[in-house]
C-alpha cells in the first residue's frame, strides 16, 4: 500500500517527528521520529590576550628620626683604701741539711811498713800513687802493739819521683804517741794537700818503736 509524508512535526529534543499517511485509507497510520544530525563544530573563538600590569613604583623611604641627645655620664668615686693587716709572726727557722759529701770520686791511699825483728827504722818506708788529680782530706795511722810513731808525707812529681817535697812535718800527722790508733781530718796546717795524676805519695818515718804499722791517707778527685 503506497504511503506518503504526510506532514513534519517540529523538533524535540534533537529529533524530528514525521506523520505517515497511507492511501487509499488517506490516514496517518504512524509517526515517527528522525534524529537530526549533528551540526558542525564552530571555530573555537580567539584566546584573549592576557597581560600583566606593570609594578608600580616603590615610594620614597621617609628619613630617619633625629638621635637623642646622650645622658649625662655619672660621676663616681673610688673608696679609700683599706688599711695594711698586722704582719704576720716570723716561721721558724728550719733544721739544717746534712752536710754534702766530697766532690768527684773518693779513695784512700793505704801505706804498710814493717821493720822485721826491730822497730821501723827512719826513712822512707813506703809510697803509692796517685790514680786521679786529689785532695787529701784525713790521716789515719793504726800501729800492730801499743807504741809510737813519727812521720811525715813527701810527695814526688811523676817524672821524677826521687825529688820530694814535704806535705806535712812532724806532729801534724799521721803520727800515734802511747797508743795504737790516733787520726784526723784537720789539714789546715799542712804546707800541701793536693797532688796530679802519677805523682807518688811517700811516707817517710822519723821515728818509730813499733816493728810494724800501717799509714791510710783518705783523698777525693779535685775537679
Amino acid at each position: 500500500m503506497p504511503c506518503t509524508i504526510y506532514s513534519l512535526h517540529g523538533s524535540t529534543g534533537g529529533q524530528t517527528w514525521i506523520s505517515v499517511a497511507c492511501y487509499p485509507e488517506g490516514r496517518v497510520q504512524y509517526s515517527r521520529g528522525l534524529t537530526d544530525k549533528p551540526g558542525a563544530t564552530g571555530l573555537q573563538g580567539v584566546t584573549g590576550v592576557s597581560a600583566q600590569g606593570e609594578t608600580g613604583a616603590q615610594g620614597i623611604t621617609g628619613s630617619n628620626g633625629v638621635q637623642g641627645i646622650q645622658g649625662v655620664t655619672g660621676v663616681g668615686y673610688n673608696g679609700n683604701p683599706g688599711a695594711q693587716g698586722p704582719t704576720g709572726l716570723l716561721g721558724c727557722t728550719g733544721l739544717p741539711g746534712a752536710n754534702g759529701s766530697l766532690p768527684g770520686a773518693t779513695g784512700a791511699l793505704q801505706f804498710s811498713m814493717y821493720g822485721g825483728d826491730t822497730s821501723i827504722q827512719p826513712g822512707v818506708r813506703s809510697r803509692a800513687k796517685l790514680p786521679y788529680n786529689a785532695v787529701l782530706g784525713s790521716w789515719e795511722a793504726v800501729l800492730a802493739e801499743t807504741g809510737s810513731i813519727t812521720t811525715e808525707v813527701l810527695i814526688s812529681r811523676y817524672d821524677d819521683w826521687s825529688e820530694s817535697s814535704v806535705m806535712n812535718s812532724g806532729t801534724t800527722g799521721p803520727y800515734v804517741t802511747d797508743g795504737i790508733r790516733d787520726s784526723s781530718s784537720d789539714l789546715s796546717e799542712w804546707a800541701g794537700t793536693t797532688g796530679a795524676y802519677g805523682d807518688y805519695v811517700q811516707i817517710n818515718v822519723l821515728s818509730s818503736t813499733v816493728k810494724q804499722a800501717s799509714v791510710v791517707l783518705k783523698h777525693y778527685e779535685k775537679r
